[in-house]
């Protein structure tokens, strides 16, 4: 849908950070860098800068390794769409099959 440009995809700085590691570490650099070109092509790499002060206003309402995901959200006034129970407590949470139903996009089988 991101690449179709049906939906706006948006990431933020953490997340790019731990795909290239985790890539680099279970293949090598040259693979990191080619995923990195297509998150780069296909996402809105978001800045730490425009989502800092969430981060502030946030602490302590989510676990430590969720705070920049919301902080992202609540910056950018987006949905967090994700399959993270511990997002179930923050207003604009959805589940991916939540997302896609009240989108009107196609349906997926699954339970969450």
């Amino acid at each position: 849908m991101v690449n179709r440009g049906d939906i706006r995809g948006v990431i933020n700085e953490k997340v790019v950070t731990e795909v290239l590691k985790v890539l680099k570490a279970l293949k090598d650099k040259d693979f990191a860098s080619l995923a990195f070109s297509l998150l780069y092509s296909s996402f809105e790499i978001v800045p730490k800068e425009r989502y800092a002060y969430e981060m502030e206003l946030n602490k302590g309402k989510i676990k430590e390794k969720d705070l920049e995901h919301l902080a992202t959200a609540k910056a950018l006034n987006l949905p967090i769409i994700a399959y993270d129970k511990d997002f179930e407590v923050v207003e604009g949470y959805v589940t991916p099959k939540k997302f896609l139903e009240t989108s009107g996009s196609a349906k997926y089988g699954t339970e969450y």
